[in-house]
């Protein structure tokens, strides 16, 4: 799903000379989240029992209405409405989990939970998000040929984020390979403490997504960076907390959280935190990387950052399991950024194509300028 996917949300959020139209995005998500699910369906029949099929297959569906849910909440991010946005994710969590919560108690079986929580994205997608802020371009207005050329344009993105999912649990894999299931839990517990720092400083790059699209369709590049000034000193102010707290009383948490059993490994966590401070960096950079349309060249820097998360986690969970992988995630981080910076060196005013290879110019003072037939500015 990701890969299909291809993070059209992001592309629709920073979308800022208006290239495409929201119809052109959702038809693409449309086709291609209904290929993606058509191969999870494939993959899980061949590959599964039946009660194993059943499962799979209500995930993927719940995949794909989530997926349908991302490209209103881009449209929801041009329009400069978070708060539509956030009262679609809040609906869908806290309905979501009293679903999930209700039909295992009630039931003791796991696919009527996966179904309900479905059939709560599916509500929330349909009487909110697909009418929330106007209901906006019909779905006809687009055609295969602009899809193709969304597409062209897209794909990369897929499979950096296809990447990045997997370079995420590749020092999971690592560590239970070399040192057993005990230490993979511990360390997948202290992994995921970061995962709450971004969805704090999700926010952030959400909101000043649309505006970073719009710096460049209008030839602003101090604007541009302006903005990106801004979101560093967001990520170095979390960051810094983030690193803070461990260090002073990262190894209490653990023991008060977990257990006194992950309170030797407070070490670890510190270097979680490292690592997740420098990807809420990434993150932000990323954003404007996606913005100027430099696409293509993410996919190597994930590869690079694959390869170094790969070599340090062999090198040193060995000896130190958990702070091992912390490393390996940390050093991942800093390759991707590393990368990230000197792409957003390059950022030039909307010098990158609509799909259609025609390259767009600077709009002049006006944020809107006259769009042909191909998308192109």
């Amino acid at each position: 799903m990701m890969l299909t996917n291809m993070q059209l949300g992001w592309l629709e959020a920073t979308d800022g000379a208006d290239g495409y139209r929201f119809a052109d995005y959702w038809q693409h998500r449309l086709r291609f989240s209904l290929v993606g699910f058509a191969i999870i369906v494939a993959i899980a029949a061949l590959r599964a029992e039946w009660p194993v099929t059943r499962i799979i297959v209500l995930v993927g569906a719940a995949k794909v209405v989530e997926s349908w849910s991302d490209i209103n909440h881009g449209r929801f991010q041009r329009m400069h409405r978070l708060d539509l946005m956030a009262r679609s994710q809040l609906v869908r969590g806290l309905g979501a989990a009293g679903a999930v919560a209700a039909l295992v108690i009630l039931t003791h079986r796991l696919w009527p939970a996966v179904l309900g929580m479905a059939l709560v994205w599916l509500s929330t997608w349909y009487w909110h998000d697909r009418l929330a802020g106007g209901a906006g371009d019909a779905a006809g207005a687009s055609n295969w040929k602009r899809v193709r050329q969304l597409t062209a344009q897209a794909y990369p993105l897929g499979i950096a984020a296809m990447l990045a999912s997997a370079n995420v649990s590749i020092p999971r894999l690592v560590i239970e390979r070399l040192a057993g299931p005990h230490s993979l839990g511990v360390f997948a517990a202290i992994a995921y403490l970061a995962v709450g720092g971004r969805m704090v400083a999700l926010p952030f790059g959400q909101a000043s997504a649309p505006w970073l699209g719009q710096a460049l369709a209008t030839g602003d590049r101090a604007g541009f960076r302006r903005q990106l000034r801004r979101l560093g000193m967001v990520a170095i102010g979390l960051g810094a907390a983030g690193i803070g707290a461990a260090v002073g009383f990262g190894s209490e948490f653990l023991g008060a959280v977990y257990g006194r059993e992950y309170a030797t490994e407070g070490r670890a966590l510190v270097i979680v935190m490292i690592a997740a401070a420098v990807g809420y960096l990434s993150l932000f950079l990323q954003i404007g990387v996606t913005a100027a349309r430099q696409i293509g060249a993410q996919v190597a820097i994930v590869l690079a950052s694959i390869l170094a998360t790969t070599l340090v986690a062999w090198a040193l969970v060995p000896r130190e399991p958990v702070e091992g992988g912390a490393a390996a995630i940390a050093a991942g981080a800093v390759v991707e950024l590393l990368g990230t910076i000197v792409l957003v060196l390059r950022t030039k005013p909307f010098e990158f194509s609509g799909g259609s290879g025609i390259a767009r110019r600077p709009a002049g003072p006006s944020r809107r300028g006259a769009v042909n037939g191909e998308g192109a500015l």
